[in-house]
């Protein structure tokens, strides 16, 4: 009988002291997976960005050139053919 309360006492002592252990590595893990996922995330979203970064440069740098081409010619700005470059 002394044997078994012993053994029971130190069954409960070890899943007492191993499930919060087994639940810190399973958590851990999830928030690896997370954060990849997030840092999947963010690379996509840099490169949308950076794409449209490079064509917000190109549209303005259009936008410049037609700029000093009317202005050259005609003595006057395109505001127009700006605001329809910059939409």
């Amino acid at each position: 009988m002394k044997n078994k309360i012993i053994f029971y006492t130190i069954t409960v002592l070890i899943i007492a002291i191993l499930t919060p252990i087994l639940n810190f590595v399973k958590d851990a893990k999830d928030c690896k997976s997370e954060l990849q996922n997030l840092k999947i995330i963010e690379e996509n979203d840099l490169k949308i960005h950076t794409e449209k970064i490079e064509q917000l440069k190109k549209t303005l740098k259009n936008a410049k050139n037609k700029q000093k081409i009317d202005y050259n010619f005609n003595d006057d700005l395109d505001n127009d053919f700006l605001l329809q470059e910059l939409k």
